[in-house]
């Protein structure tokens, strides 16, 4: 499992991702297929719903390479938070990968 940390209302770092699938997660996910999205999904606690956050396609595609550049509003709430990631490719099929990040943001000292 990856770990990223924030710190609350940030807009860095990029994070790079290496999607892979398989039985032993070892085979990339190409992502090279026109207008395919990926998109970062911090799931919610309590209150808090959901955050669909965009991301981009990196500049490996067939190595399943995506970026996430923090938005202004994507790490407002402070906490710890299971994250995965959605992929819908150009023919409009998705694909869903879970348990694969945790993100924690922490309030500015």
């Amino acid at each position: 499992m990856q770990k990223i940390t924030f710190v609350k209302d940030d807009t860095a770092p990029t994070v790079v991702f290496e999607l892979l699938k398989g039985e032993d997660g070892t085979i990339p996910i190409d992502l090279s297929s026109p207008n395919t999205t990926v998109e970062l999904i911090m799931a919610g606690s309590g209150t808090v719903p959901p955050r669909v956050l965009p991301m981009e396609v990196g500049d490996l595609p067939l190595l399943g390479e995506c970026i996430y550049r923090p938005i202004v509003g994507g790490t407002e709430t402070v906490g710890d938070f299971a994250a995965y990631i959605r992929v819908t490719f150009g023919d409009g099929t998705v694909q869903t990968i879970l348990n694969q990040i945790l993100v924690r943001v922490v309030p500015v000292v």
